[in-house]
């Protein structure tokens, strides 16, 4: 179920014997949004790992859109799941080695930059709403305009090689790049959706492949930070948030023991809602390949 923050908040304010804040206090948001993050540390919750993903693939590099964080498990058509690699795989000595790149394998290449292009591109956005959008490319700022799809965007006046950050000040409705070389080609750059203008996308390089193609991904959100009543939650359960409020409370007093047990009350609801919401699903699995071992999930 989608709730957004104001379908939530005059619930969770009633806890405000607990919290002493009323619903229009702007600390609310934040201690909602901690309650989130601490939630989110115990497990993969329904509504936080996206199961039906399809995302581009451009040259070999796939850039998770900016509403996730990282992938658990990716797809193929041709060849079915591949490995994911850790970040440490490509200092592995066997894979120093000139084309000992293995062609099953998804290497996580971390926080990095958005695209990178060796003939350098010109850059426009597309959008149904007209708030500037500033790139951060070759190490320098440069701030466009978008249009909607029924109009043709300006470009920027010069070629970019290295883009590096993607911001829009305020947060609206969502955002795509293109990308246009010298001959007029374009090439799609990406959607944003603008709730975390600063964060570093992540990138990965699937398999050995230097081709362009589109793959199905389980991937888990990030965090959305709560600016108004229209963000969108990623924890929906109103009893496990309640009980998370209460819990922060209780610690913020030194209240240590109380804390932990509203806090493993909170989590029990939410593993409630899994297996209520997931009755016959299996959390995934990462194999890590030539790293540190297997990541367990709960």
């Amino acid at each position: 179920m989608l709730r957004r923050f104001g379908d939530v908040k005059t619930e969770l304010a009633s806890v405000a014997a607990e919290t002493g804040f009323t619903v229009d206090d702007t600390r609310l948001k934040s201690l909602v949004g901690l309650a989130q993050e601490r939630l989110l540390m115990e497990g993969n919750w329904p509504h936080i790992l996206e199961r039906r993903m399809s995302v581009q693939v451009h040259d070999g590099i796939l850039v998770l859109p900016d509403e996730f964080e990282t992938i658990y498990s990716v797809c193929r058509s041709d060849v079915g799941s591949l490995k994911i690699t850790d970040s440490w795989f490509t200092l592995l000595p066997q894979n120093q080695i000139p084309g000992n790149y293995p062609t099953l394998t998804c290497e996580d290449r971390g926080e990095t930059a958005v695209y990178r292009h060796p003939q350098g591109m010109t850059i426009k956005a597309y959008s149904e709403e007209s708030s500037a959008i500033t790139i951060y490319a070759d190490h320098e700022s440069v701030s466009i305009t978008p249009t909607s799809r029924d109009a043709e965007p300006t470009p920027t006046a010069k070629k970019y090689y290295d883009i590096q950050r993607v911001e829009r000040a305020a947060a609206g409705k969502p955002f795509e790049l293109v990308y246009e070389d010298e001959d007029g080609v374009e090439y799609f750059g990406g959607r944003f959706s603008g709730y975390w203008p600063s964060a570093s996308l992540r990138a990965y390089q699937v398999g050995a492949s230097d081709f362009d193609e589109v793959v199905n991904v389980v991937a888990r959100r990030r965090i959305i930070p709560i600016t108004d009543d229209t963000t969108p939650m990623i924890i929906t359960n109103v009893p496990a948030l309640r009980l998370m409020l209460m819990a922060l409370t209780k610690e913020n007093a030194g209240m240590i023991d109380e804390a932990d047990a509203l806090l493993a009350r909170s989590v029990a609801a939410l593993k409630s809602e899994n297996e209520r919401y997931h009755p016959h699903n299996q959390q995934p699995r990462i194999d890590i390949v030539s790293g540190f071992g297997d990541i367990q999930h709960l």
